[in-house]
């Protein structure tokens, strides 16, 4: 049984990691400003919301004040007071369940920051994984074309071998191949 070869998927370290790096930082920076628009507008809907809770908590105020207002009033008959005592309870419950939704929301948009920060990221090193497989695609070609012109330089010789199924330059490397080979030299 034949052993396989360990695949390299750094054969041109210097020519894959800079384009790969460039890949990686080109998409990283293009995520990153569509990610910054969003950004603020999470961060004007947090702006929002916290000035909602605090308008809220100021008309709930004035409102509670009027209703004691009103309660103390001699005129104030005893339906009344009990009218503004269920308006006072369901004002606070309301007020409560509408500050529960105030920070639900802002631990939402909190969430989703993180959740933007790791796309970015896992972006970013997809990319970069991305960029190592596709240049190994041309690297590879392009070692196995060095390897043969030194062996022709040195032997005058050189031994073909089939590139792989997904690389590319398959026809470069046929017609670098017929020209060593003599194949492909026009009479004279």
């Amino acid at each position: 049984m034949e052993m396989l070869k360990r695949r390299r998927y750094l054969i041109d370290s210097r020519f894959q990691l800079r384009w790969t790096a460039l890949i990686a930082l080109g998409g990283g920076f293009i995520a990153t400003l569509f990610a910054s628009f969003l950004w603020i507008s999470l961060a004007d809907q947090d702006t929002l919301v916290k000035s909602s809770m605090a308008a809220e908590q100021s008309l709930r105020a004035a409102s509670d004040d009027v209703s004691i207002l009103l309660l103390n009033m001699p005129e104030t008959t005893a339906i009344e007071a009990e009218q503004l005592r269920s308006h006072i309870e369901t004002q606070a419950k309301s007020s409560a369940e509408s500050r529960r939704l105030f920070t639900e929301m802002l631990e939402k948009n909190e969430r989703a920051r993180c959740a933007l920060m790791i796309f970015v990221v896992l972006l970013v090193l997809g990319l970069f994984a991305w960029g190592i497989f596709v240049t190994h695609r041309i690297a590879g070609p392009m070692f196995v074309i060095k390897k043969q012109l030194a062996t022709f330089r040195e032997t005058g010789s050189i031994e073909t071998r089939p590139l792989r199924k997904g690389d590319e330059f398959h026809d470069v490397y046929e017609e670098l191949r017929q020209a060593l080979t003599g194949k492909g030299q026009k009479p004279g």
